[in-house]
């Protein structure tokens, strides 16, 4: 199954970048790249809980409102990382229309 963050986002870590370089990056630069390593980071992490558990990460926006509070009412697992929140959900547990929008989200994605 495809990412929701990209592989290779280890390899654009900014803090190597300001390490070496500590006069040539603009704070705001920094704060917008540094925010982005670690949304992705934690998506990471997540991913990999996720996939111990044999569960997959699904938005939010893939689930209409009251699945939403069909899931938490289960104790689903849900986190939020930025703006975005995500289920913890197991793959058998999922509809057609919501892997139809899972699909979907991650054929939008710029990365996949």
């Amino acid at each position: 199954m495809a990412k929701l963050y990209p592989t290779d986002y280890q390899e654009k870590d900014p803090r190597k970048y300001l390490f070496n370089n500590p006069d040539r990056m603009h704070p705001t630069v920094l704060s917008k790249s540094l925010s982005n390593y670690l949304h992705y980071y934690l998506l990471d992490l997540m991913e990999s809980a996720a996939e111990h558990e044999e569960y997959i990460l699904v938005p939010f926006s893939c689930f209409t409102w009251r699945r939403i509070r069909a899931l938490k009412d289960m104790n689903y697992f849900s986190f939020k990382v930025g703006q975005e929140s995500y289920f913890m959900v197991n793959p058998l547990d999922l509809k057609q229309l919501e892997r139809i929008k899972l699909e979907s989200y991650l054929n939008e994605l710029k990365w996949n």
